[in-house]
């Protein structure tokens, strides 16, 4: 692991803008704020999303469990 540092690539499959390092002057590859931004909308409404859909179905489920109940009374196995 001895230079490790020196011979390790910076994440080949990374696609970011070059820019000069505030702190050392070297080239480096960075997302700009815009689309940094729109990645984490894009993960939150997809997991609002998701969650929303859970919560519909636990809706539906206890639903269609007391619609069963109210109906069949006593018959009802749960």
């Amino acid at each position: 692991m001895s230079r490790f540092e020196q011979v390790e690539q910076d994440r080949p499959e990374y696609y970011g803008e070059h820019m000069k390092s505030f702190v050392d002057g070297r080239d480096m590859l960075f997302d700009p704020p815009q689309v940094v931004a729109q990645r984490f909308g894009v993960s939150r409404s997809v997991i609002i999303t998701f969650v929303l859909l859970v919560l519909g179905v636990l809706a539906s489920i206890y639903y269609l469990r007391f619609s069963l109940e109210s109906s069949l009374g006593e018959q009802f196995p749960f």
